[in-house]
């Protein structure tokens, strides 16, 4: 007979294991509990581990595990009996639940369930999203956020009023895949409270007075005068969680983390994955405006994001529930947890005993100089670093159909850590950056026609290669091209030019950069005020007029994902 763990019901795991290994499996345990606090919402959760003729009580949090040295259950039965009386003994958040968190009612249950097929747009983001969250299986939870709440839609204010709004959730739109850390979680939720669909962030910070949080950068963006439109999510409301006036921490000890305080922010815009783009356009809208924003917030309040990724960049589409169908869409820069303030960054240590960034798309020569200090060049090759990993296996090009090929490029150029050292990545990711040579190659539309994402990624690839001519460091065959319909498509220029078009090069997009800038000779002059990535400037003008040239661009490229990450 077979069975399988209700995860979402469980109350205590007892694993059990009889082997002649010496050790206690603890990833396959760490990995148990970590699909307990995906499926529910928890603080802690406990375990009985029995190897052999041991046990042991455990009990997990987002800082780790705690355990008892290990005892043998048949000379000491009582131990393991006084656990279990004293665990039925306590209410629900002595057990390690959320107490801001309760089942739905059966009544709200239905209501959120069906909420999808009341929707005016099946085909729209919130209508995937809700459909999504009321998957079979998953419970549904209603969710008190007392915090400050903004009262007509715009972004929150740290003056705004405090207020409880409760939202129903069900099945996460997106889960961490590690017990340890942040632990955050997104939801596509409804908030009871405004009648609304809102994007419900779930995560935990780091516990120290030296660590901005996640609430107050966007407090530091909405405060620093940007003018005009840019392109982050909007903040309706959120902080850290209380109950009883009490804030909520992990309580395991270490001395590798921070301990972590629980925050939930809550969102007004319910998007798309970067990596759900339906053609290149989109791809290149969505880093476009990303970008833009990164630029407007660093020049406004010298905050930098340090963690640009394809998670981080969201696909928004103004007029979903008009026209899903659109490519006239906007990318969303978001997760601001780990960005800091230039002042932050030159002033002192790291906070943190992990380098900042999600490792495929971090800089090259932070893979290879760890110490190396994150500045703002190293954000902006992140985005270059967005669009190679997304072309690579979203997009037709001349290892399309080379999976083992591909596989190992990709693992090679993003995915390598180093066996003697997981700080350092491939060195051949720095050798593409010094030498301005494109990580992909696109097919072409059509015999002697570029794709035109070729002509940015190779604009971007000489204008990185000056940069890293000038920094200072610290001490195959083609393939057969997929059966794709790749014609240009007419789109209608339906832009509202974007703030920040008012700042860029009047350059046409063909000579945004080229190589005869590079030096002639390897003893002319290093200069690093002549980067180009002094600023973002070249790179933006680079992708801006891609994105205003939409016609050239094809309507249908995106190949089916490879199975190769």
């Amino acid at each position: 007979m077979r069975s399988r763990v209700a995860w979402g019901w469980a109350e205590l795991l007892v694993r059990v294991k009889h082997d002649k290994a010496s050790t206690l499996p603890r990833a396959q345990l760490a990995d148990c509990a970590n699909e307990v606090f995906n499926r529910q919402h928890r603080l802690s959760f406990f375990m009985i581990t029995v190897f052999n003729d041991c046990a042991r009580l455990v009990c997990f949090d987002r800082n780790g595990a705690a355990m008892t040295p290990s005892f043998s259950y048949l000379e000491e039965p009582d131990v393991i009996g006084k656990f279990l009386y004293r665990l039925s003994r306590l209410d629900r958040a002595g057990r390690g639940y959320d107490a801001s968190v309760e089942a739905a009612s059966l009544e709200n249950e239905r209501f959120f369930r069906a909420l999808h097929e009341r929707h005016p747009q099946p085909r729209s983001a919130e209508a995937a999203g809700l459909r999504d969250a009321a998957t079979a299986g998953w419970r549904v939870y209603k969710v008190g956020v007392d915090a400050p709440f903004s009262t007509d839609g715009t972004p929150v204010r740290r003056s705004s009023p405090l207020a409880r709004h409760e939202l129903l959730v069900g099945k996460p739109a997106s889960v961490q895949g590690s017990l340890v850390g942040r632990g955050t979680r997104g939801f596509v939720a409804f908030d009871v409270t405004s009648q609304q669909v809102v994007f419900l962030k779930d995560s935990w910070r780091p516990d120290s007075e030296y660590i901005r949080s996640e609430f107050d950068n966007y407090m530091l963006i909405a405060e620093s005068g940007i003018e005009g439109q840019y392109s982050i999510p909007t903040l309706l409301g959120g902080g850290d969680v209380k109950c009883n006036g009490v804030v909520q921490r992990t309580r395991t000890p270490t001395t590798r983390y921070h301990p972590f305080i629980h925050f939930r922010l809550v969102l007004k815009e319910v998007c798309r994955r970067l990596v759900d783009f339906r053609n290149s356009y989109q791809l290149l809208r969505a880093v476009t405006y990303a970008f833009g924003a990164h630029m407007m917030i660093w020049e406004a309040c010298s905050l930098l994001h340090r963690d640009v990724s394809a998670g981080n960049i969201l696909i928004h589409n103004p007029r979903d529930n008009e026209d899903p169908d659109s490519d006239h869409v906007v990318g969303l820069l978001a997760d601001w947890d780990l960005a800091k303030t230039e002042e932050e960054m030159t002033s002192g240590g790291a906070t943190q005993q992990r380098r900042s960034g999600t490792w495929p798309f971090m800089s090259a020569r932070l893979q290879q100089f760890p110490e190396k200090p994150h500045d703002v060049a190293d954000d902006l090759e992140s985005f270059y670093h967005v669009f190679n990993w997304c072309a690579l296996l979203y997009l037709p090009h001349k290892k399309s159909l080379k999976v083992e090929i591909l596989a190992e490029y990709i693992s090679r150029m993003y995915d390598f850590a180093s066996p003697d050292n997981p700080e350092l990545g491939h060195p051949d990711k720095l050798e593409n950056m010094e030498t301005g040579k494109p990580f992909v190659t696109m097919l072409e539309l059509a015999p002697n026609i570029p794709h035109p994402l070729q002509l940015v990624l190779q604009n971007l690839a000489s204008l990185f290669q000056l940069h890293y001519y000038h920094v200072c460091y610290p001490p195959g065959p083609p393939g057969l091209a997929p059966q794709l319909e790749m014609t240009p498509k007419e789109r209608p220029q339906l832009d509202t030019a974007p703030s920040w078009e008012q700042y860029l090069e009047d350059v046409p997009p063909a000579s945004v950069e080229s190589r005869k800038d590079l030096p002639t000779t390897s003893t002319e002059l290093r200069d690093p005020t002549m980067s180009p990535l002094r600023n973002h400037r070249k790179v933006l003008t680079c992708l801006w007029r891609a994105v205003r040239n939409g016609s050239a661009w094809p309507g249908a490229d995106r190949i089916a994902a490879h199975r190769v990450v």
